[in-house]
């Protein structure tokens, strides 16, 4: 297996932050006249979430920053130089000339302006304007930085407050019925500005390719149309900014990486299927906060349950180890780090046998033992620290699966996904295990069934399904919502507007295997493994375009081609899907991959091109893991880019709000 490369984007965002922007300029003389090469930190609501997201706190100390400030806060006037990093938005322009209304009273000592995209010109003509703000300007630059990091190979273009609640979510702005074709123009604008400023960070210029949908046709949800260009648009928009850049010198004069932009009707699936591995589980089954903020409790040495606070990212080298594993190797795993630290320390094995008290085994991963570890091996404390919050969450995530019955519902979802079972199947499991079933559960596997099995529900079994559900009519609409989504969902020609839409299905064909079964082997996992054996679609579109194999019908470039080895269909060209075009991906399971494979073997006479794949309308964590996996397994650059990274509960709400009235109105 090929080594990890280490994430251009990262290392790309430090340089960009750190050294050219807040490292680059030079200190002033601290409070009192003292020497000192200290200076102000001024930021806006949006990219406070930027910077927080790449650096901490400790890299903007060590740059000279001697206090970070609200830009939209009253603040007291300090003798020192203040760097602004802005969003080149009017608010933000207007607070920043408020600051140096009256000369004789300035802010700062002196300005230096970073904006995180491109300045309008209006916005420019009011800096100009301003005197006394001119008379201190030391630096006006368009940084080119305008995206949040998620992880070292994640990146979001919604960069939003902490309340979330800017805009719409983009699946609703761009796949519900309401909008018109200019307003979407003018969203696609703003996205391939942000997103330009992602390859301005790397200093790569790409070659761009975009997922064609299947042409409109009869029975369509209502904005089929618009819909079915989206990604086209956006690449046009991105090429046009990225040119910009090209001709400005920002940007290399010929392609130098591959980008390829899907949207969320690529595959359906991922984002409402439960994952079952760490991460996704935790932002899946746990409170975690949008900032990835988690609480729990940890038991003091005065035996006292003290409750904590915690940012999950991957400054926690437990969690990095962790995130991508199978749950039940996570268990395992934490089990054999706790016994192994246990084992080397004999200070550890005395604390764990004194902390767990009378406790069976007396080495088990309880509070009582964890508590003495920290009071006699505080030079661990870190270490003991990450191991404890792994093991409370590793325990909710127990407890709230048995709770939910989410095992057997996640083994039910793949089997539906992957052919093993049908409808029938499914409606005996619903009814047997319905008192156990939390709604959201039910609706999840309705989506799973549908977003795979096209053209199977009618009016009939739409009752039939929302009765033994015990779903609401607006919860059942989520779940024919996946149409707008580019999922057949009921077999008719007659739908035409969104007040028809769904009723008066005509009946739906009988129940049959569904056409790629050919993809399926026999199971070769263990039991234990039955819950991981699905893979998205992302799998197959990376490994295909890492070696060369991505369908130029279906992932046309927005210009003529970079000179590369022929290309064939991607895997599975053969058994395409009824909803698919034939040279399609489908779902399979997680053995039938390439992985390091014939793909790898490819990639590996290929020139070392970063790759960086878009997906309008949100990402899922499942999504984020494949991006590492692939990178690791082919020893290539591999980036994901979304506007967002949805939780299944929060997509399972918008596909429930967009067919709605609101949504209709945007």
């Amino acid at each position: 297996m090929a080594a990890l490369p280490e994430s251009a984007l990262r290392r790309s965002v430090h340089e960009r932050l750190l050294r050219e922007m807040i490292g680059g300029v030079p200190g002033g003389a601290g409070i009192g006249g003292s020497a000192g090469k200290w200076k102000v930190l001024v930021l806006d609501a949006t990219t406070t979430r930027i910077l927080s997201s790449a650096v901490k706190m400790s890299d903007i100390l060590e740059m000279g920053v001697s206090v970070v400030e609200d830009l939209h806060k009253d603040r007291q006037p300090l003798p020192l130089p203040a760097v602004y990093f802005l969003t080149p938005t009017s608010a933000s322009v207007e607070r920043l000339l408020a600051d140096y209304g009256d000369d004789s009273e300035p802010q700062y000592s002196a300005a230096h302006v970073f904006f995180s995209s491109r300045l309008r010109g209006s916005l420019l003509e009011q800096i100009k304007g301003r005197a006394p703000l001119l008379s201190r300007l030391r630096t006006l630059k368009e940084t080119n930085l305008e995206f949040e990091m998620v992880d070292s190979r994640t990146a979001i273009t919604d960069v939003r407050t902490a309340g979330g609640a800017d805009a719409p979510h983009p699946l609703m702005r761009f796949f519900g019925p309401g909008a018109d074709a200019a307003q979407r123009d003018s969203e696609l604008g703003v996205i391939a500005e942000r997103l330009a400023t992602l390859f301005a960070t790397l200093k790569d210029f790409p070659a761009i390719r975009y997922y064609l949908p299947p042409p409109p046709s009869p029975g369509d949800a209502p904005g089929a149309s618009g819909r079915s260009t989206l990604t086209q648009r956006l690449a046009a928009a991105l090429h046009e900014n990225l040119a910009r850049m090209q001709q400005a010198g920002v940007l290399p004069g010929q392609d130098t990486c591959d980008l390829i932009i899907l949207d969320r009707s690529y595959d359906p699936v991922a984002p409402v299927i439960h994952e079952w591995t760490y991460e996704a589980m935790v932002y899946d089954l746990l409170p975690i906060s949008a900032d990835s903020t988690y609480t729990y409790e940890l038991e003091s040495s005065s035996s006292r349950v003290e409750s904590k606070e915690t940012t999950i990212d991957e400054r926690d080298s437990v969690w990095v180890e962790l995130r991508h594993m199978f749950v039940a190797d996570v268990y395992r795993h934490i089990a054999e780090r706790f016994r192994e630290f246990q084992t080397k320390n004999k200070a550890a094995q005395a604390a764990v046998s004194a902390g767990a008290g009378g406790a069976r085994g007396g080495g088990e991963m309880s509070l009582g033992a964890i508590r003495g570890l920290i009071t006699a091996l505080p030079q661990y404390q870190a270490l003991i620290s990450q191991l404890s919050l792994h093991i409370q969450i590793s325990g909710q995530l127990k407890t709230t699966t048995n709770k939910f019955m989410l095992a057997e519902v996640g083994e039910m979802e793949q089997d539906l996904v992957l052919g093993d079972k049908n409808s029938k199947h499914l409606m005996a499991f619903i009814k047997e295990n319905i008192e156990q079933l939390a709604a959201e559960d039910v609706m999840r596997l309705y989506m799973a069934y549908v977003g795979t099995h096209p053209e199977k529900m009618d009016g009939d079994r739409r009752s039939e399904w929302q009765t033994a559900g015990r779903l609401t009519s607006e919860q059942m609409d989520a779940v024919m919502n996946l149409a707008f989504l580019g999922v057949k969902v009921s077999a008719t020609d007659t739908m035409r507007s969104a007040s028809s839409f769904f009723v008066g299905a005509k009946k739906g064909k009988k129940e049959e295997e569904r056409p790629n079964q050919g993809l399926r082997v026999a199971r070769s996992q263990e039991e234990d493994y039955s819950l991981y054996r699905f893979e998205p679609l992302l799998r197959g579109v990376l490994e295909a375009a890492l070696s060369n194999r991505l369908s130029p019908g279906l992932y046309p470039y927005i210009r003529t081609a970079p000179a590369q080895p022929g290309e064939t269909g991607p895997p599975g060209a053969g058994g395409a899907t009824g909803h698919r075009r034939a040279g399609s991906l489908n779902w399979t399971r997680r053995d039938n991959w390439g992985g390091a494979g014939a793909a790898g073997a490819a990639a590996a006479s290929a020139p070392a091109r970063k790759l960086i794949v878009f997906i309008l309308g949100g990402a899922a964590r499942s999504e984020m893991r494949v991006v590492h996996e692939v990178a690791k397994q082919m020893g290539r650059d591999v980036l994901l880019a979304s506007n967002s990274v949805d939780t299944p509960r929060s997509f399972v709400s918008m596909l429930q709000d967009i067919g709605s009235p609101a949504a209709a109105a945007l």
